[in-house]
């Protein structure tokens, strides 16, 4: 799939446009946020015996319900970027001529797509995301409480459950992104709804756990490589323009990276970090929404008439991994759904 992936970007590089837009809508809901925050903070009253703003529990209320539209709004915009790129991806799979010239602007199709009969989609399970993401913002504050007691006892028993409580959020919050993402490529490629894409979802990658697992792998490590590489990159030549420019010109001073100050240095890393992941996520999606199409047009292939979508080069790759028999699937999908 990663060769596929490469081919897949390249015949469609619009695809890679989207996390600018993604970006640019994430900084609109951001100053809007920002705007209504400061409304709703200024009609509380200032304590002047506590030194601070005072709300009242309807102000607090709108403060919390606004906090979670900010979390709601940013996981819709992430989910609808997801969706956009999967079906992208889907359509240029299933294209019989896989040329940039014959398959057009898939990604705006996709997005013409999503945008039509996806939104809904996107809403139940950036809903999800956006509840757990209250919770764990919830518990870190009733944490925070609990350990400004004075008693070192409780600040330690205080500090475990903090450790805890945060660990295992943490980790629902990773499985629902995960199950989210797979369940919006089933969407993307069949149109289904959210729980039906969800579920054939998790029913396809069970049936294909080992190619799952070894694919899983493979792109966590080039991801990780990826972003830090890129990040560090961008950072050392920053370092060396900054040191060069304050050193009489470019080319001058390149020996004294050491010296260049550190804060606009940290600015370019965490700035150049964040991109790269934003870019890396496309090429995630990709090779994942790829995979998928593999595998059920694998399990498809078994019907009479129907013609392989996959290209010859994948398909070469992955014959040595037989596709499950029929009792295969039908055991598995007994674990997850009784009665089928």
């Amino acid at each position: 799939p990663h060769t596929l992936q490469h081919r897949c970007l390249s015949s469609m590089p619009t695809t890679l446009l989207f996390p600018v837009l993604q970006w640019i809508a994430s900084v609109i809901l951001l100053v809007y946020f920002l705007i209504v925050l400061w409304y709703l903070a200024s009609a509380g009253t200032f304590d002047p015996e506590l030194h601070r703003y005072v709300w009242n529990e309807d102000l607090q209320r709108l403060m919390a319900v606004h906090l979670f539209g900010l979390l709601w709004g940013r996981a819709w915009i992430l989910a609808i970027g997801q969706i956009v790129v999967a079906g992208a991806c889907a359509d240029w799979f299933l294209a019989p001529d896989k040329s940039s010239s014959a398959i057009g602007l898939p990604a705006l199709t996709s997005f013409k797509r999503t945008m039509r009969f996806h939104t809904g989609t996107a809403a139940v399970g950036s809903f999800i995301i956006a509840v757990v993401q209250m919770i764990r913002l919830a518990f870190r504050y009733y944490m925070w409480q609990l350990s400004r007691l004075g008693d070192k006892d409780k600040n330690y028993v205080v500090k475990v459950l903090w450790t805890v409580g945060e660990c295992c959020l943490d980790c629902l919050e990773r499985f629902l992104n995960f199950i989210n993402k797979n369940a919006y490529i089933q969407c993307a490629i069949k149109g289904s709804t959210f729980m039906r894409g969800a579920q054939d979802a998790c029913l396809l990658l069970l049936r294909n756990c080992l190619r799952v697992g070894t694919i899983n792998i493979i792109t966590t490590i080039f991801c990780f490589i990826g972003k830090f590489f890129i990040a560090i990159a961008t950072a050392l030549i920053g370092a060396l323009w900054i040191v060069s420019v304050d050193s009489g010109g470019i080319g001058a001073g390149m020996n004294s990276v050491s010296s260049a100050p550190m804060f606009p240095v940290i600015v370019i890393l965490v700035i150049s970090y964040g991109i790269a992941c934003a870019f890396l996520d496309v090429w995630d999606m990709c090779i994942d929404t790829i995979f998928q199409c593999y595998c059920m047009d694998e399990e498809y292939s078994t019907q009479a008439g129907y013609q392989k979508k996959t290209p010859g080069e994948m398909q070469n790759v992955m014959d040595s991994k037989p596709p499950p028999s029929e009792k295969e699937v039908k055991a598995v999908s007994a674990l997850l759904v009784p009665g089928k």
